[in-house]
């Protein structure tokens, strides 16, 4: 259990500085004017077409006004569109434009050639193992926003 601790820790630990880091070098040096959470909405929306505004806060973690001012400032730069869904006009889809589109890439572009700058320094053994390692995360991460919910999990105990 002590090794599991240890990897809960040095993951949550390192994943705010990876964050910051990147948040950091896009307000200095990336391309335009692209905020990390713009970014992280615009590829969000880039890959669920038509998602909801409800969604988007979800997957941001943020609650429905900071969203939807997300997305007001988003759709005034023309890199999002917002339409009244039919079914619910209470409900709006959103979509990256290809401005939008365009714009996400360079970003990601960008935070990928950082982040790799970041770890060129490792020896290569030790980039696969990274490789390896966050590729094992993101398959048991990827669709799984509680996983609290899981059977049998130790995260259940946390908050």
């Amino acid at each position: 259990m002590g090794d599991l601790s240890a990897c809960a820790h040095e993951l949550l630990a390192v994943a705010p500085l990876v964050m910051k880091a990147v948040r950091v070098a896009m307000r200095d040096q990336g391309p335009g004017d692209l905020s990390v959470s713009q970014f992280m909405a615009l590829s969000f929306l880039d890959q669920h077409d038509g998602a909801s505004l409800s969604e988007l806060a979800d997957h941001l973690g943020f609650q429905l006004p900071s969203a939807s001012r997300l997305v007001d400032c988003l759709v005034e730069q023309g890199l999002l569109t917002r339409r009244q869904r039919a079914e619910n006009r209470r409900c709006v889809s959103l979509a990256v434009t290809a401005r939008g589109r365009a714009v996400s890439q360079a970003a990601l572009t960008f935070a990928e050639r950082y982040v790799g700058e970041r770890l060129a320094p490792l020896a290569e053994s030790d980039q696969a193992e990274v490789l390896r390692s966050l590729r094992m995360l993101c398959a048991l991460f990827a669709g799984d926003r509680r996983p609290a919910a899981r059977a049998g999990s130790q995260a259940a105990a946390l908050p």
